[in-house]
């Protein structure tokens, strides 16, 4: 799965801990299942990324478009807006990676 993704949304480490407490906030995620705290105990954006395709599936570019609204990087989110939805999920995040690269 795209870890070219990741290098395309350059969180710093500080924002990445923060992003990776909102994916627990059940208020900020209501309607979804928040992922469980031991799949959020790595470092490892990889892992993360994984962790978030397996829980939210194809909201997961919906999921992290908010959380990165939530942490005020709206210039990041901006670049996802500009991702073509697929909303019968057949885009995987390979296609969307390739995208990122080019923006």
């Amino acid at each position: 799965l795209g870890l070219s993704l990741w290098l395309n949304i350059s969180l710093d480490n500080l924002d990445f801990q923060r992003f990776k407490l909102y994916l627990r906030d059940r208020t900020l995620l209501k309607e979804f299942e928040v992922i469980k705290r031991n799949r959020l105990e790595t470092d490892d954006r990889t892992k993360i990324l994984q962790a978030m395709m397996d829980n939210y599936g194809i909201f997961t570019l919906r999921v992290m478009k908010r959380v990165l609204m939530e942490l005020g990087l709206g210039y990041i989110q901006q670049k996802l807006s500009e991702y073509p939805y697929d909303p019968e999920g057949k885009t995987d995040l390979r296609t969307v990676a390739a995208y990122l690269r080019y923006l």
